[in-house]
């Protein structure tokens, strides 16, 4: 009877430790997520010319938009001359 006990409190303390780690990683950890806008809001910054780009990934339904003067815009390099 004293090994089922001892069993008992291991498990018991198993469930704590991954309820832990759980929370840790759901609240505590980094979450870096951007900035949502509306279709309507990213048409009218497509109007106004604020958007550089738009880039989607295959099998994801998240896009991201690179917006004018934001640090963050692509650089394509010259066009090279035909030889």
């Amino acid at each position: 009877m004293g090994s089922n006990k001892w069993a008992r409190h291991t498990f018991v303390w198993v469930l704590l430790i991954l309820a832990s780690i759980f929370i840790w990683f759901t609240f505590i950890s980094d979450r870096n997520t951007p900035a949502q806008i509306d279709g309507k809001q990213l048409a009218e910054d497509i109007k106004a010319a604020k958007v550089v780009s738009i880039i989607t990934t295959t099998g994801s339904s998240d896009i991201e938009v690179q917006y004018a003067g934001s640090g963050k815009d692509s650089v394509k390099p010259p066009a090279c001359p035909m030889v």
